[in-house]
């Protein structure tokens, strides 16, 4: 089981940087100001630019400054290295893709092939922790099925043929 950072913050990336540098979000902060600001915009694109927007100005800190951070939150270590280790397959996969677009919707587009030949086969109705969406995944090695958090299918590899993490059971289509 991966350790995540819990659900009352999360680790960004700092785009457009020379250095690595990292965000922390209050998700409570963040998510009030989506609501507030998702009348006002009609797309995705928008909706996440209007969101973030009010974090552009908070302080962008190093790894070991978002280590001391987390760790007076009361973070584990186990837990503050998922958060970065998140931020930084964000940033690569956003790197990959372009500005203007947005990382999960990417990932979890059905089609989506990753770079150990893992395909998007179909969302389902099924969520597991902090909300996240159970997806089919379909080897294309093997064409085994299994199912995957959406936040994870950038990195799945498959469990029968690739020594991939065990797979959630692949439910019916939602």
């Amino acid at each position: 089981m991966h350790a995540r950072i819990p659900s009352d913050c999360i680790v960004l990336p700092v785009p457009s940087t020379d250095e690595e540098r990292f965000v922390i979000i209050e998700m409570e902060s963040m998510l009030s100001h989506f609501l507030r600001s998702f009348a006002e915009t009609s797309t995705t694109e928008e909706r996440m630019t209007a969101m973030f927007a009010p974090f552009r100005t908070e302080p962008s800190l190093s790894e070991t400054e978002v280590r001391v951070e987390l760790l007076k939150r009361g973070f584990a270590d186990l837990e503050i290295d998922s958060g970065i280790a998140r931020a930084r397959r964000t940033r690569e996969i956003a790197t990959q893709i372009g500005p203007g677009s947005f990382v999960f919707e990417r990932i979890t587009r059905i089609g989506y092939v990753n770079h150990d030949g893992q395909e998007v086969i179909r969302k389902t109705a099924r969520s597991g922790p902090q909300d996240q969406r159970v997806f089919v995944m379909r080897c294309r090695v093997c064409a085994h099925e299994y199912g995957a958090y959406g936040c994870d299918t950038d990195i799945r590899r498959c469990p029968k043929c690739q020594d991939g993490l065990p797979g959630l059971p692949a439910p019916e289509s939602a």
